[in-house]
């Protein structure tokens, strides 16, 4: 247990004298003792930067932050929480050591390290012993003994550390110097701390082996040598007391009770009045109480309880006050099993067990699942249930809970709701009903869920658990809002709102609470749902810096800014505001700069590149080629391409890395090294198939960098960055040497991208006319690289097309009949399932009958064909919305071109039954930017026709 490591330190802290200002350490102090510890941290955090503070207390900033954060994870029921703060908690302290290796308050931090070990094998302990982790239970057991090995570890470096630093002061020191006389005495006691704590880890160590086994005995004769050698040498001291306290807790266990009940009496029999020993002599009482259950004298147990509780009332939630009402339920229990089946007095005992059990199976502690097993036991005893109650409900409810079993649990808490009095605790019925609501939504009763945590948020906002409950409600609002959507295939504005009204509370009643992240970031996603970009990205800047989410939520901050700048940027001409493109992108880089740098700083050199690390580095690459700030890129590509090519869980991002190498090389106009990275590129074990639709999305890339920077109005950057592209371009086109289907699948769609379409199909020409004439340089009998170069042929086709060569386009991607096709040339099959080839078909067939107007109508046939084959599709791909536009577009170009005003209604009638569908039949219409084409063609068709549209089409 960690009661004598504090009460300990406590001495240290005291004995070491310090001199920072007593103001500022006393309320510090204060806020501890009454268990403010996050108010303490807050209060730390406050001060610590503020100029009229003492630079000793400054100092002391993360020391302190440390010990609050400790305590605070201790008060946690919830083991993963915990668990997570007291790794929280290491960070303060390593950062104080690190900054402040010869501080006077080192020894207590390095200890304090060793301890929260120690702590986290004891979560890892009684996560073993949770029936809901029986499969675990022996990797967990196995986790606990490494953390533990660990703190022993540390605890013997320090022992030996302590012992040297003791050991090199004088053994006699005068009166008149009294601060020599007072660092012996620290190190004295900080040489007996690390040494009472080998056998503290040793005691728990033996509580990861199953009781009776022979390592558990064999542990616990481990620990009891350690605390004999401490109490040898110190029985005069805290220290030696404590050491033989627990030296009767390991005999007791081991089953050898005379000799625990000798010690327990040797230690009680002391008559010092002071708080620290009487603090050790509550801990010796509630042992002794668990010797006399052992022994069988239970009516003295239940006494000896029962004057403790009412002796230590503060105490009763305190670990050793549960352990001690479990021992009570024990005796008591025992007692009721004495007495006649119909006794009243049966009935009363068992009744006052049920609720001390009740009470301990509240909490996380290492008692609390033998209190739930104990209590199974209770209700299997005839007329044990009695009346119902409050108090036996909501044990129930929590035994119900650990155990996995939703329903029952909803029942018994549902009960304890109906059954408590008038002025019940507030604390109590928000908790019952913070739980009640998490059973719910266990349940997927979200909206009920949502209700009873949103009850507690508000109109209970002072109880502990109205944030977690916030964060319930929150949780059953979200999986309504995707539950809805996923059956009617469009955002429910009910949820939305109620998450965004619930999100903005929360993050404004506990802004530093966890749940108050939580709930940023659940806003943030909902934004990013909707396409929200800019909110999203404030939601997610908005998350603690202290938090633990905080580096990946800057990241997603400033990937949001660079989808926002994507998507304005994509506007049509007409609808897109240059002003805040240039804010968006900088604001990008900054987000995306900051998580670098906090993703790295607790990184070792020499570590593993974790993905988040490297996705926001590569997002970082690519917001600086935008920016223009090639330098930058050029440091940071190379060195992390290695890394992700040096680790195989990093496969997934490598050709990404080199795309952005790539476009970083032509900027720079480095030819090499650009050849160096397609070489790159064709190592990465991708098929020639696969290569050539990399460079096509490079080639996008490139166009859209373009219309980018077009958009921002920035024609300078704009002329100098297309200029660079087409010089490097040049260049490269112009090797003789080293010329394969990979550069010139490369360059001609970099050309492509920039508009060369003259160029792009150039490079296209001569990778078909070689591949025909050299197969050396390109194997035909694989059927990846005809894959290839299909692929090719089709980047010709739209080549063409872009130059109004309409006509040479459609002899290379025709439909055609089979004995027409005696190559079975893909591009020329009447029916392909091949998005690409379907677009442009349609596309050359559109914009052709701007030529000839009788291809139209070939076009309209060819569009609505696909939007019928593709609409039974339960999920459907971008393409499908595209080919809606595209024959919408069709309809209301055929009506512009009509004879007669009766033809004409009819295909804006069309048209506008087609828009009615597609608003009818889906929300987002394939995303913002075919969403904002949609928009753009009900303007069109409203101008035409002289009004509205049905009210359907008007969302």
């Amino acid at each position: 247990m960690r009661t004598a490591a504090v009460v300990i330190l406590c001495l240290v802290f005291t004995a070491a004298g310090l001199r920072a200002d007593e103001r500022y350490l006393d309320f510090i102090a204060a806020l501890q003792d009454q268990g403010y510890h996050d108010l303490a941290i807050e209060y730390i955090q406050g001060i610590r930067a503020r100029p009229e503070v003492p630079e000793d207390v400054r100092a002391l900033a993360d020391y302190l932050i440390g010990k609050s954060a400790v305590a605070e994870a201790e008060t946690r029921t919830d083991l993963s929480r915990r668990d997570d703060e007291l790794r929280e908690a290491r960070r303060f302290f390593e950062k104080f050591l690190r900054e402040h290796p010869q501080h006077e308050q080192a020894p207590e931090a390095h200890m304090e390290l060793a301890q929260i070990l120690v702590e986290r094998g004891r979560v890892a302990v009684l996560r073993a012993d949770d029936p809901a982790n029986q499969g675990r239970r022996s990797e967990l057991r196995q986790d606990a003994r490494g953390l533990f090995e660990e703190a022993r570890k540390s605890f013997t470096e320090a022992a030996a550390r302590f012992e040297k630093d003791f050991k090199a002061f004088p053994a006699f020191i005068p009166d008149t110097e009294k601060r020599n006389r007072e660092a012996k005495r620290a190190a004295q006691i900080h040489w007996m701390q690390a040494q009472l704590h080998l056998g503290l880890v040793e005691y728990e160590r033996a509580q990861t082996f199953d009781k009776g086994s022979e390592g558990f005995q064999k542990t616990l004769r481990e620990a009891i040598g350690l605390f004999e050698s401490v109490h040898e040498r110190y029985r005069s001291w805290l220290a030696g007391l404590y050491a033989r306290m627990w030296q009767g807790k390991c005999y007791e266990e081991m089953g050898e009770l005379g000799k625990a009940e000798g010690f327990y009496k040797e230690l009680l029999e002391h008559e010092d009045k002071d708080a620290v020993l009487q603090a050790l002599q509550r801990q010796v009482q509630f042992f002794r109480i668990i010797v006399l259950n052992k022994r069988g004298d239970y009516l003295l147990a239940a006494d000896a309880a029962k004057k403790w509780l009412q002796e230590h009332a503060a105490q009763r939630r305190s670990e050793m006050g549960l352990g001690v009402q479990f021992e009570q339920g024990r005796a008591l229990i025992q007692q009721a099993i004495a007495k006649d089946e119909n006794a009243p007095e049966r009935a009363r005992l068992l009744d006052q067990a049920m609720d001390a059990l009740g009470q301990v199976a509240r909490y996380e502690t290492l008692y609390k699942q033998q209190a739930i097993v104990l209590e199974q036991k209770v209700r299997g005893l005839a007329g044990a249930v009695g009346s119902p109650n409050f108090d036996r409900a909501l044990a129930l409810g929590e035994a119900a809970k650990d155990a996995r079993n939703w329903p029952e649990a909803a029942k018994q808490y549902a009960a304890a709701l109906a059954q408590a009095k008038p002025g019940a605790d507030p604390e109590q019925l928000a908790y019952v009903r913070y739980v009640l609501g998490y059973a719910r939504l266990q349940m997927r009763d979200f909206y009920e869920a949502a209700v009873l945590g949103e009850y507690v948020a508000r109109r209970q906002p002072n109880t502990s658990v109205a944030a977690p409950a916030a964060g319930v409600a929150l949780a059953g609002y979200a999986a309504a809002y995707n539950a809805w959507q996923t059956r009617h295939q469009e955002a429910p504005a009910f949820e939305e709102d109620r998450i965004i009204q619930l999100a903005e509370y929360v993050s404004g009643t506990w802004p530093k609470a966890a749940e108050a992240n939580a709930a940023r970031i659940t806003l943030a996603e909902l934004h990013l749902a909707r396409g929200r970009f800019v909110q999203a990205a404030q939601a997610f800047a908005r998350v603690a810096p202290a938090s633990a989410e905080h580096a990946q939520a800057i990241a997603r901050a400033g990937d949001a800014y660079w989808r926002a700048y994507n998507q304005a940027a994509a506007q049509p001409a007409g609808q897109r505001d240059p002003a805040p493109l240039a804010a968006w992108l900088d604001l990008a880089r900054q987000n995306l700069t900051q998580a670098v740098a906090e993703q790295t700083q607790n990184i070792p050199p020499h570590a593993k590149l974790p993905t988040a690390l490297a996705e926001t580095e590569l997002a970082l690459a690519e917001v600086l080629l935008e920016s223009g700030d090639d330098a930058a890129v050029m440091r940071l590509i190379p060195p992390l391409g290695a890394r992700i090519a040096a680790q195989p869980e990093l496969a997934p991002l490598e050709l990404r890395s080199l795309i952005a190498l790539l476009r970083a090389c032509v900027r720079t106009n480095d030819l090499q090294a650009a050849q160096d990275a397609m070489q790159a590129i064709e190592k990465t074990r991708k098929d020639l198939a696969q290569i050539t639709r990399v460079y096509l999305e490079l080639g996008k890339q490139l166009q859209v960098e373009m219309d980018r920077l077009q958009a921002r109005g920035d024609d300078a950057t704009l002329k100098q960055a297309r200029d660079r592209y087409v010089a490097f371009l040049n260049q490269m086109a112009g090797r003789q040497q080293g010329q394969n289907f990979v550069t010139l699948a490369w360059t001609g769609e970099a050309f492509f991208g920039l508009g060369l379409y003259d160029q792009a199909a150039g490079r296209f020409r001569e990778i078909m006319r070689r591949a025909l004439d050299d197969s050396a340089f390109l194997d035909l009998s694989n059927a990846q690289n005809q894959a290839a170069l299909t692929h090719v042929k089709l980047r010709l086709a739209s080549a063409l097309r872009q130059q109004g060569q309409f006509a040479q386009a459609w002899e290379l991607i025709q439909p055609l009949p089979r004995e027409a096709n005696p190559g079975d040339d893909p591009l020329h099959k009447p029916v392909v399932w091949n998005y690409d080839l379907i677009l442009e078909r349609g596309r050359v067939l559109e914009e052709w009958s701007a030529r000839e107007p009788s291809k139209l109508k070939t076009a309209l046939d060819h569009w609505g064909f696909w939007a019928q084959r593709m609409e039974p599709m339960a999920q459907k791909p971008p393409q499908y919305f595209e080919i809606r536009i595209h024959l919408i577009d069709c309809m209301i170009r055929k009506g512009r071109q009509a004879t007669g005003p009766s033809e004409r209604e009819q295909w804006y009638r069309q048209a506008e039954r087609q828009l009615v569908f597609m608003t009818k039949t889906s929300a987002e219409l394939g995303g913002p930017a075919l969403k904002s084409r949609f928009k753009q063609l009900q303007d069109e068709l409203e101008k035409q026709l002289g009004r509205t549209l049905e009210a359907a089409a008007r969302r």
